[in-house]
């Protein structure tokens, strides 16, 4: 699992290594998708696995 980020505050004064940090951490837009599977991975944003697991779930 990924670890805790902290490191930008409301109020606070940014630093670009923070600001770096926080951009390392986002999703990739390139991994996006528009439709679930049974094959969908966790890398799919967003997290296409754990919708599908979430709506199979439901229905069962």
């Amino acid at each position: 699992m990924a670890e805790k980020y902290s490191g930008i505050a409301t109020g606070k004064w940014l630093k670009a290594s923070d600001v770096e940090a926080a951009l390392d951490r986002k999703e990739d837009v390139s991994n996006k998708t528009t439709s679930l599977s049974g094959s969908s991975t966790d890398a799919q944003y967003p997290s296409a696995k754990a919708v599908w697991d979430a709506i199979q779930a439901s229905i069962t």
